[in-house]
């Protein structure tokens, strides 16, 4: 299942993310905020200010977030 990126067009750690992940082979979709503002909304009512964030759905039906490129090695190990 893949999973969401939460990022920007101009935003360079963005980028970066979405490289690393396609190294890995990670799948995942893009949920670009400046084209879907409700989706950074709902990460500010989250206290999230900032991109990019990985969003991992669990087994449970949660999810789990990842917030910055410091999360990406927890989140790629983690998988």
């Amino acid at each position: 299942m893949p999973v969401k990126v939460y990022s920007a067009d101009w935003c360079p750690s963005c980028v970066t993310l979405k490289e690393s992940l396609q190294q890995h082979g990670v799948p995942y979709e893009v949920v670009d905020v400046d084209e879907n503002p409700e989706a950074m909304t709902g990460l500010l009512s989250q206290g999230i200010r900032t991109i990019p964030v990985i969003e991992r759905p669990q087994e449970d039906g949660t999810v789990q977030l990842y917030v910055g490129l410091p999360q990406l090695q927890e989140f790629l190990n983690e998988r």
